[in-house]
């Protein structure tokens, strides 16, 4: 987004998990704030939906650096993976890439 003093990003993360009848539920964590920042909004936020009681917890993200440094110290024990969006993205380019070869 634009605002008069430069440009700020927003920056949204969602927790999964499911609850004791085995049913699906989330919550959202946004910011328009450094990733350092966002990163401590969202692992509060993670801690409030009971990270800790989670056996399995996964990360995805886009693989851009501030996402992993964030995933990195909050989330240590986290699978990281490339989100779907972002995974469909680079084989698309991939497949552009082998069309024109």
């Amino acid at each position: 987004m634009h605002q008069i003093d430069d440009w700020h990003e927003s920056k949204l993360g969602v927790i999964y998990w499911e609850n004791e009848r085995g049913q699906r539920e989330s919550c959202y964590a946004g910011r328009f704030d450094n990733s350092e920042i966002f990163g401590w909004h969202l692992w509060l936020q993670a801690c409030r939906c009971r990270l800790r009681d989670a056996d399995e917890v996964f990360f995805p993200g886009d693989g851009v650096p501030w996402i992993r440094n964030e995933k990195c110290k909050h989330f240590g024990r986290a699978t990281f993976g490339i989100d779907w969006y972002h995974t469909s993205e680079h084989i698309r380019d991939f497949g552009k890439v082998l069309m024109s070869a």
